[in-house]
């Protein structure tokens, strides 16, 4: 091995070292599922992108969304969306109505000027088949259950 190739190899050692380990964020089938992510907007915003998969060691490859600083510029379905505040940094993506199929490892880029200074972070996503808050409840009642509710409540014409 010629001294070029050890460079590359530690270099790319290196940078996936400092990568921060993968978190895992859980969601529940038919829920909104929010993955986070946030950068410090202090130099400006920047062009940032979400892709299925793990982060690459350079650029956005394949992405499902990306920005052009402070505004959405793309994105692969209208179930992906960035409901924060993208101007103070805040591009943790939203993913209406999740399945199954959504499960998997996600990847949120910022494209910080300069070599090897993006913001990457995995993201291992776990959806369940329901949510046991909301599973099987639906409210039972019969309307005169309802009206005597009605009744209990405190009268605000005194």
């Amino acid at each position: 091995m010629d001294m070029g190739s050890g460079w590359i190899i530690c270099l790319v050692l290196s940078t996936t070292a400092l990568a921060a380990p993968r978190e895992t964020v859980e969601g529940f089938v038919n829920d909104m599922l929010k993955i986070p992510c946030n950068y410090n907007v202090q130099n400006g915003t920047y062009f940032m992108c979400w892709r299925r998969g793990g982060c690459g060691l350079m650029a956005c490859y394949d992405p499902i969304l990306t920005t052009d600083y402070d505004k959405v510029t793309w994105r692969k379905s209208d179930r992906y969306q960035l409901l924060g505040d993208i101007s103070q940094g805040d591009v943790s993506l939203t993913i209406s109505g999740a399945t199954k199929k959504d499960e998997g490892t996600y990847c949120c880029r910022v494209e910080i000027t300069g070599p090897f200074n993006d913001q990457i972070k995995d993201f291992e996503v776990v959806i369940q088949e329901e949510n046991p808050v909301t599973a099987g409840h639906h409210p039972k009642g019969t309307e005169e259950d309802m009206y005597s509710m009605i009744d209990d409540c405190p009268d605000d014409t005194d």
